[in-house]
């Protein structure tokens, strides 16, 4: 659900346009999609039920502030300049919320320490692990520099 979510939010903001005297699309499908993420997370349904009340906060403000300057206008070009800039401004920090919730969402795993027949369930963020990995990867990459061609088997 949060996967489907961040999908309408990174669609939405790819869909307002950089302003540069480009065609801008109905506002229709933004007011859409923007819609069904606020009713969504105001319900508390979904990935929303895990979101925290600050998060959820935010971006229940976000969604209203993007709706009500959208409200009644057809096309980007109906906002004035500083309009346009806000709700770009608010479709970011949008994606963003959705964004860091993600990577706080804990996943387990049942995992068997080296040495043990026994299996331990280990929880962890989803920044938590991206870091593990990363760091892993540093680490390899740092070993084999300092190895050389002498640790190759």
């Amino acid at each position: 659900m949060l996967r489907m979510a961040l999908g309408v939010v990174l669609t939405s903001s790819l869909l307002f346009p950089s302003f540069a005297g480009e065609t801008s699309p109905p506002l229709d499908e933004i007011r859409a999609q923007q819609a069904r993420i606020y009713e969504d997370a105001r319900a508390n349904r979904g990935a929303y039920a895990e979101m925290s009340v600050h998060d959820r906060n935010q971006l229940l403000s976000k969604q209203e502030s993007v709706l009500t300057l959208i409200e009644g206008k057809e096309s980007v070009e109906e906002l004035e300049r500083g309009e346009r800039m806000l709700v770009f401004n608010e479709l970011e920090s949008i994606k963003a919320i959705l964004k860091s919730t993600e990577r706080e969402k804990i996943v387990c795993e049942s995992v068997k320490k080296t040495g043990s027949h026994m299996r331990t369930r280990e929880c962890r963020s989803v920044a938590e692990r991206r870091g593990d990995r990363e760091d892993a990867v540093d680490n390899w990459a740092k070993n084999r520099a300092t190895c050389g061609i002498a640790c190759i088997h």
